[in-house]
């Protein structure tokens, strides 16, 4: 094998082979990146749910007692009700995609 093989043939195939694996490896890396964002994002918004659910149960709690002891009347525990249920459902966030979250982050 001659000297110019080498310098023509092989080098540049080294080269571009290095260049090829070192792209497949940056993307495999950014998607891993934005799959953890997404679990990071899921997982906070389990949370704020589970917290807003907790404080609508203590929130229907304490309408249950003020009427069971009578401290308001039947109209007025169901219209608290209502309001306090239309509230939450309309502080509920849309769900979004995983598609929306990594193209936020590449």
């Amino acid at each position: 094998m001659e000297a110019s093989y080498f310098y023509f043939l092989v080098l540049p195939l080294g080269v571009f082979v290095f260049l090829l694996s070192s792209l497949a490896f940056h993307y495999a890396r950014k998607e891993e990146f934005a799959r953890r964002k997404w679990m990071e994002l899921t997982n906070l918004h389990a949370e704020k749910q589970l917290e807003r659910e907790e404080i609508v149960s203590k929130g229907l709690k304490g309408l249950e007692k003020l009427f069971e002891d009578k401290s308001i009347d039947q109209s007025t525990y169901e219209r608290l009700k209502k309001a306090l249920e239309n509230d939450y459902e309309a502080n509920m966030e849309p769900d979004c995609s995983e598609k929306d979250v990594t193209s936020t982050v590449t």
